[in-house]
């Protein structure tokens, strides 16, 4: 995600950069279900017709068959073992199924990614100037304090005064 939202962040001027942000939220935050719902949309209906197929006399539109027999898993116990043996076929064809519907997202979005995503070379901007009120100068920058000006010299850290009670004995008042 991060070579993405940098691709994101630096395609797009920096006035709207904010709303490049908040679309790349929203995209990253609504793709993932998205994909998910698409594939499952094509493993449900692919099980279900080849159910249909296989097995001519189940309704398999209704509900309590579809309690009964559901895409991915084995079907209850004492189920009509020609529906337990369309429904493990039919899970097996459903998933080969999401995975070429998977592949073919993946791809999609390496297109769109080879074609769509460019990271142009934008030129640098200028500095933005604030502008002075009239008849203000504006003032040198200093970094160091120049040789004509007095500095009063800064105390060093003294040594404590030894103690005798931490074992260091007192100088002799002489």
């Amino acid at each position: 995600v991060a070579p993405l939202t940098t691709a994101l962040m630096t395609s797009v001027p920096k006035h709207n950069s904010g709303v490049a942000s908040a679309i790349n939220n929203a995209i990253s935050r609504v793709g993932s279900p998205l994909v998910t719902a698409v594939i499952f949309v094509a493993v449900v209906s692919s099980f279900y017709s080849a159910i249909q197929e296989r097995v001519p006399g189940v309704d398999t539109s209704a509900p309590a068959f579809r309690q009964e027999v559901a895409p991915l898993n084995p079907p209850e116990e004492g189920a009509d073992p020609a529906v337990a043996r369309a429904a493990r076929e039919a899970s097996t064809d459903s998933f080969h199924l999401a995975v070429l519907v998977a592949a073919g997202l993946m791809v999609i979005g390496a297109v769109v990614h080879g074609f769509g995503i460019r990271n142009p070379r934008r030129e640098p901007e200028a500095p933005q100037q604030e502008e002075e009120p009239a008849g203000v100068a504006r003032a040198a920058r200093v970094d160091t304090v120049p040789d004509d000006v007095p500095c009063l010299p800064v105390p060093q850290p003294t040594a404590l005064p030894e103690n005798p009670r931490l074992g260091h004995p007192r100088p002799d008042p002489a």
